[in-house]
């Protein structure tokens, strides 16, 4: 009798083990699909000149753009006197950052966050007044991100960024140079300014971002845009009608004569150039015939041939005021004067730009867009 009944107690021993064992199997599936990860959510912002605006976008799956809202001055800081010019997002805070500038005032940065949703909350703005200066007023972020470099005329500020994302008082370094455009080096210790027929080379110092003088290399004029590939060891800079190549000597940053790259006929005024990650292509925007160029680069940073498959030329509905790429590379988004952001898909392989779509009306006379991660926090799995 007492076996009998070891026997039965042993059985619903084994039943409990093994039901418990499949309610800590399901418990385990259901927590890992309720584990927190976190989406990755992009969205563009425009900043729009002429009604002191900054509209905001989410990118949908395909890339499109969602409109998600218009931002003015009580949200941006921004007024009649000192207009929206280039925007851009801190890859990791919440953080907008806005030179705003126009040729008889003068300059700002201003900062504000934006929810995960891409909204700009009201009020939430703050300014820093650089200098009398309002000329350009292009900004670059540091490659720590611990830095955000602007330029005002003969003036490069360097702003430290401190946690969340708001600035702190900058160096000012002063120069006799009116500056065009900037560029920070991928690895972070130097920086290139240029003015009308001069490239000027700054080391940075990595404790404080602070600027040292190091040497300005005299070259052709009418200098307006500027780019470094993604290996270090090229500097692109383009000028009415052509584009020229510049070597730069990784141990010192120092940078060498340069040779043009290609011509580009008829297009007098660059508007951007920006390269892949991959260093396998450029793209630029030109004024006056609206259009963006895309080329393909061989190893030593020069073209890689010409004609299909080389190059492409693709008309646009206004002036290209600024060309962003997406994220994953597949996407290029053009801001231009028509009052449209142009969304176009890029075929590698053929070397090819094809308009995938438009967004028409978003603010008046764009001049420049900005792409955020806002990422969406504890979303399950499943």
């Amino acid at each position: 009798m007492n076996k009998i009944k070891m026997l039965v107690i042993s059985m619903f021993a084994l039943i409990a083990v093994s039901c418990g064992d499949m309610y800590d199997s399901a418990r385990k599936s259901v927590l890992n699909d309720l584990l927190p990860v976190d989406l990755p959510v992009y969205y563009l912002y425009s900043a729009n000149y002429t009604d002191n605006t900054v509209y905001s976008f989410r990118m949908q799956h395909d890339g499109n753009l969602q409109f998600v809202g218009s931002y003015g001055d009580a949200y941006i800081g921004t007024n009649g006197s000192h207009k929206p010019h280039f925007i851009l997002a801190h890859p990791v805070y919440n953080s907008l950052y806005l030179s705003a500038t126009d040729l008889t005032s003068t300059g700002w940065i201003l900062t504000f966050g934006s929810d995960f949703f891409g909204g700009i909350p009201a009020g939430g703005y703050s300014g820093y007044m650089p200098s009398a200066e309002s000329m350009s007023g292009r900004i670059r972020l540091h490659p720590s991100m611990k830095y955000l470099h602007a330029i005002y005329g003969i003036y490069i500020y360097t702003f430290p960024i401190s946690y969340g994302g708001a600035l702190q008082a900058p160096s000012i370094t002063n120069f006799s140079g009116n500056f065009a455009d900037i560029a920070v080096h991928p690895n972070g210790k130097y920086l290139y300014a240029i003015d009308n027929a001069n490239i000027y080379y700054f080391s940075i110092d990595q404790y404080s971002g602070t600027l040292k003088f190091e040497k300005a290399l005299p070259t052709v004029g009418s200098l307006t845009k500027m780019a470094i590939h993604p290996s270090g060891t090229f500097m692109y800079v383009a000028r009415p009608l052509n584009i020229y190549k510049f070597p730069i000597d990784l141990l010192t940053g120092a940078v060498s004569n340069g040779t043009m790259l290609f011509n580009a006929p008829g297009d007098n005024t660059p508007c951007e150039i920006i390269l892949h990650p991959s260093g396998g292509f450029i793209f630029l925007a030109y004024d006056v015939m609206n259009r963006i160029h895309m080329y393909k680069l061989n190893e030593s940073g020069d073209c890689a041939g010409t004609g299909t498959g080389y190059e492409c030329t693709r008309s646009t509905s206004g002036i290209p005021y600024q060309i962003v790429l997406h994220p994953s590379g597949d996407l290029l988004y053009a801001a231009t004067d028509s009052n449209s952001i142009e969304v176009y898909r890029i075929d590698y392989i053929n070397c090819m730009l094809t308009l995938q779509s438009r967004v028409n009306s978003v603010g008046v006379n764009p001049h420049s867009i900005t792409i955020a991660n806002r990422p969406i926090p504890f979303v399950m799995k499943k």
